[in-house]
């Protein structure tokens, strides 16, 4: 089976030696209820670390009869696979093979393959047949029984193969290709995971009349490529300033991280960079030097920790690699360890003395020593933590670090899939994949630059080429995104910035593109004339190189990491300093550079109007004519792929804003001005439609932004309405995406008739410490120099009874307010243990009379077995404040509650309660062993 070494391309490539196959052929259906005491399944390798604890047959929780297979999983670490075979003989691949069978876990992720053989396909070099995996369905729901299936092993077979071919430039041979054997990777995670495997059925399949011979066990094969030499390229690879040069051009990495797509995907996506969490194979540096991708990997390392390579010194088989990356989640435990690592590494990199890259938590200063660049991680999206504080977060992050260190920042595909994973129970499976918008991915890319970053890196928790309509949306954003990054590169890449500035509005926005107005755009309450509006949930971005300015509007709001507000306006003005009075202002648009804006000399600078402001608006400012002549022509050479994905996303929007209304409304939660809106939307994608058959491509894309106005107006005033009454959007995490409000109003309806059991959690009142120590609550304290942290049980502010828990830090006066890198000091529950499946009701009381300072985490609330991607976080308050968090147990056992104070200042916290319901429809426990453990 694959190993780290051969885990790539469209599946993984083994050779198998002295398999054959008897003439006598009879088909069948091959079935294994695992009824007999002795396990059939065996452990086929992986590139995760894992260990399998438990291979056993056990007599209860069967899917049907009374045997079952029992799979235990320890795992860690980078990777993503750990694979269990099971053997079935050679079965041809034929139309008529169904292959299925029956898995229950307490985790989502585990998926099923088959390994084709294909025997006409030698490798030159070994003389030896291949094998690839052809992949199935994945498991979703927790704690249930769900077959699995690879639906057509002939369409997946010709796939793949195609695949191969493209890539490889290879003649592969499928011709008497068979399968030998059902694969699961049960690699879901860190952790220890269970899974329940049954009824095992492979219809269709042909098996001899005599088993084969046996034969050695499956080894690797290492492709070279065809037309390549050994003579690789030598770029130089280097930084200066901050920005990445390669070859002294400055380099902007448009990364992504690797789920086992094949490499040119990646390419044709517009990435120009990978992020490995494993040291890719050999095929894969291979095939990226040919693609003109750069990636970023660990260094090749031998058994004993030190660096492979001849005489010590890495070749030109890893000249792809353009950073080695040094590990994530680094923290104080792991600084020597990477601080002797990146030692090795440079004495071992002479050749290109390539960057080295890591992602830190704590000790931003020790390790901005040791790094070269730093990757700052934080995915705001769905989650209680606002996006309008996320460019401030990162400057301050830099500001903990070494003066001048670089930093790449992470940019959401998806919501994170602990949210998911709980939408989906709570739903009962209903739930579709939320999708990440590109108002709000963009918001989040550009705020990162307007932070300073020197490049993103795309997180990425699933593939990038399945077929399925998330996947594919998915695909076509970040497609987009890389466009208009890649257009940006020169200020991004090896410009600077000058300032931000804040947006004036002149007059309501006109939704339909006629002279009717639907709403006016602003808060009244921020007009300061009749004609002139401030825009707070707007600033302007400005870049600036040598011969040029850039001006990007960069659009943020209260709630917008849930559902995006509008993100535009008519006639905003910005007004610039420093900007010559004989500088010309161009728009940026698909179909080119629009003539020069209107601009004026006022006070302070030139004041630019855009005469229709969005997400995707740019503005570039120059003197230069080479600058226009070089933006015309790369607008041209991108312009009409920007403008298909740009209509194609926003008739994705339209139809799903469109699909959800009529959900809401049904259910009585109407939004009265959403029939003028959709009017107006569909016009404008008519009149999208219209100017691109006209090869119009700036009125494709205007008409397409006008449509998406109404629509993103109707899903905010939607989002608004469903969460009016919970005490915080992150109450329930099927409030946390615009596509799971149907189901959130279900779930909400259901919540009216469920009986909850009496408080489980003890001494949550806070009201004696002796009971509290004695019950299992714990304090925890990071030490942080220059802040003082107590935590003590308060009779000055109490919600009920006579006290309440009083969490405290000071900063000394040399401190200040800066920001600090983890919460000084918390309190952990005592556990609490539940069953699988079944509905948590955690609340409390909440007290901040000022704001937290150094966080924007401010107090964080959160369940040990969602963890803080679900956080409740609250600043301050002016009176006590409650909070509910609403989720579902991912696993039976211990539950346990954590309350930081994650900054500088006091919080007041009390009557603390776990209540907790059986599920709606709770499937079978899958164990009663206490010692399973979240990721």
């Amino acid at each position: 089976m694959p190993n780290a070494t051969t885990q790539s391309l469209a599946g993984a490539i083994i050779v198998a030696i002295g398999l054959c196959c008897a003439p006598a052929l009879a088909q069948q259906a091959l079935r294994d209820g695992f009824e007999s005491a002795e396990s059939a399944w065996r452990d086929g390798g992986g590139d995760a670390r894992y260990r399998f604890d438990v291979i056993e047959r056990v007599q209860q929780g069967a899917h049907t009869g009374n045997g079952c297979e029992h799979v235990e999983l320890s795992a860690g670490g980078n990777g993503h696979s750990a694979y269990l075979v099971y053997p079935i003989g050679n079965a041809p691949v034929i139309a008529e093979l169904k292959p299925t069978v029956w898995l229950r876990g307490d985790r989502p992720g585990a998926q099923m393959y088959l390994r084709a053989v294909l025997p006409r396909a030698i490798d030159s070099r070994t003389n030896q047949p291949m094998t690839l995996l052809l992949p199935g369905s994945g498991y979703s729901t927790v704690g249930q029984w769900q077959q699995l299936q690879v639906g057509d092993p002939a369409s997946a077979l010709k796939q793949q193969t195609w695949n191969l071919r493209v890539q490889h430039r290879m003649v592969i041979d499928t011709r008497e290709a068979y399968i030998d054997q059902v694969v699961l990777n049960l690699y879901v995670g860190d952790g220890k995971s269970h899974m329940f495997i049954d009824d095992l059925e492979v219809r269709g399949v042909v098996t001899p009349a005599s088993e084969p011979a046996s034969g050695t066990p499956a080894t690797p094969v290492t492709m070279t490529g065809q037309g390549t030499t050994d003579a690789a390229r030598q770029t130089a690879v280097e930084l200066s300033n901050g920005s990445l040069l390669i070859d002294g051009r400055p380099f902007f990495p448009r990364f992504v991280e690797y789920r086992g797509e094949p490499l040119r995907r990646l390419r044709d996506l517009g990435f120009n960079g990978v992020v490995f969490e494993t040291q890719p194979a050999a095929e894969q540096l291979l095939e990226a030097r040919q693609l003109g991708l750069w990636l970023v990997a660990p260094p090749p390392m031998d058994g004993g920790d030190g660096p492979v390579g001849r005489d010590g010194v890495w070749g030109a088989e890893y000249d792809a690699v353009a950073a080695w990356h040094l590990g994530s989640g680094l923290t104080d435990a792991d600084l020597e360890t990477t601080r002797k690592l990146a030692e090795s590494i440079r004495r071992r990199d002479r050749r290109m003395l390539r960057p080295l890259v890591g992602m830190p938590i704590t000790q931003l200063m020790p390790y901005s020593r040791v790094l070269d660049v730093v990757v700052f991680a934080r995915d705001p999206l769905g989650t209680s933590f606002e996006q309008a504080d996320f460019r401030d977060w990162i400057e301050q992050r830099l500001r903990l670090a070494r003066p001048g260190t670089p930093c790449w920042v992470t940019v959401q595909t998806e919501l994170a899939p602990e949210l998911f994973e709980q939408m989906t129970l709570l739903s009962q499976g209903r739930a579709q994949p939320p999708r990440v918008s590109v108002e709000q991915a963009r918001a989040v890319a550009f705020s990162a630059i307007a932070a300073g970053a020197r490049g993103v890196v795309f997180r990425s928790n699933n593939r990038l080429d399945a077929n399925d309509a998330a996947t594919q949306y998915r695909a076509a954003l970040v497609e987009l995104m890389n466009l208009e990054l890649q257009l940006l590169e020169p200020w991004t890449a090896g410009g600077s910035q000058v300032t931000t500035v804040s947006g004036v509005r002149y007059d309501p926005p006109n939704l339909s593109g006629g002279p009717r107005q639907l709403r006016p755009m602003g808060d009244p309450k921020q007009m300061i004339n009749p004609t002139l509006t401030i825009s707070p949930d707007v600033q302007g971005l400005m870049l600036q190189t040598e011969r040029a300015r850039l001006l990007l509007p960069v659009w943020q709001g209260k709630g917008a990491q849930y559902v995006a507000g509008q993100s535009a306006a008519n006639n905003l003005s910005f007004i610039l300093p420093g900007v010559p009075e004989s500088t010309e202002a161009y728009e940026l648009t698909p179909g080119g550079l629009r003539p020069p804006f209107k601009r004026q000399r006022v006070t302070g600078g030139v004041r630019v109007t855009f005469d229709e402001a969005g997400m995707s608006s740019m503005a570039v400012l120059t003197q230069d004519p080479l600058v226009v002549r070089s933006l015309s022509q790369r607008l041209a050479e991108t312009g009409r792929r920007t403008t298909e994905l740009q209509r194609w996303l926003a008739g994705e929007a339209l139809t799903q804003a469109t699909e959800i209304d009529i959900q809401l409304t049904a259910a009585g939660r109407p939004v009265p001005e959403a029939t003028p809106y959709f009017s107006a939307a569909r016009a404008n994608m008519q009149l999208s439609d219209q100017r691109l058959a006209e090869n119009d491509l700036a009125g494709t894309v205007l008409a397409a932004r006008r449509a998406q106005r109404p629509v993103r107006l109707v899903e905010r005033a939607h989002w608004q309405a469903a969460t009016r009454l919970l005490p915080s959007p992150a109450s329930s995490p099927l409030a946390a995406s615009i596509s799971t409000l149907p189901e959130h109003l279900v779930f909400s309806s259901t919540l009216a008739t469920i009986r909850w059991q009496p408080n489980r959690l003890p001494e949550g009142d806070f009201e004696d410490i002796g009971r509290m120590v004695n019950a299992g609550w714990q304090r925890l304290q990071y030490p942080i120099d220059g802040v003082k942290a107590e935590v003590d049980l308060s009779t000055t502010f109490r919600h009920g009874g006579v006290g309440c828990l009083h969490l405290s830090a000071t900063p000394s006066a040399e401190r200040g307010t800066a920001l600090l890198e983890v919460p000084p000091v918390w309190m952990t529950s005592p556990a609490v243990q539940v069953e699988q499946g079944s509905w948590l009701r955690i609340s409390g009381w909440v007290y901040v009379p000022g704001a937290i300072g150094g966080s924007y985490d401010g107090v964080m609330i959160y369940d040990s077995q969602t963890g803080p991607a679900l956080a409740e976080r609250i600043d301050q308050t002016a009176r006590w404040q409650q909070f509910v968090l609403l989720r579902a147990a991912r696993y039976s056992g211990p539950l346990t509650i954590t309350i930081a104070l994650t900054g500088t200042g006091e919080a007041w916290i009390d009557d603390v309660m776990i209540e907790t319901a059986p599920g709606p429809a709770s499937g079978p426990s899958l164990s009663t062993a206490p010692k399973w453990s979240p990721r």
